[in-house]
């Protein structure tokens, strides 16, 4: 009974995010940064600003507030230095805890119905390690974009 419930959540989490952009474009596999770069709506290197709790039982979203550190792709309208909230889908992963205030690092996110989303199989990469030249070009045509 435990191991069909189990099945039964999973489930119901993965159809969940079946209809948003960044699942459909998703297998969890590893993808180059020039892949990540092309499936994300924005990439953006963030510093936590606070973790909420997940917003429902289920743990399908958790609100993470965020500043942007720099941004290497992303609409028009936004700059580092923002701040704004990235919904986590938790079903698949562990909710991020207060721990994680203060930390940074680069997120490939998707946006879908204005709200700027990531999970388990969004990319992220490390705000400590040199940046690979896939993100230095990406980060050169953003900033020449805002001339």
């Amino acid at each position: 009974m435990r191991r069909s419930l189990a099945f039964l959540v999973t489930l119901l989490c993965v159809g969940a995010l079946v209809g948003e952009p960044v699942a459909r474009a998703c297998s969890c596999a590893e993808w180059s940064y020039g892949e990540a770069l092309a499936h994300a709506d924005l990439v953006a290197e963030v510093q936590v600003l606070d973790v909420a709790e997940p917003i429902d039982s289920d743990h399908l979203g958790q609100p993470i507030r965020v500043r942007i550190v720099r941004v290497f792709k992303g609409p028009r309208g936004l700059n580092d230095g923002d701040e704004l909230t990235l919904l986590h889908h938790t079903c698949t992963s562990e909710p991020y805890g207060r721990d994680a205030v203060g930390s940074r690092f680069i997120g490939f996110f998707g946006i879908a119905r204005g709200r700027v989303r990531f999970h388990v199989c969004s990319s992220i990469a490390s705000a400590w390690e040199p940046l690979p030249v896939e993100l230095r070009r990406a980060r050169a045509r953003w900033l020449e974009s805002r001339r």
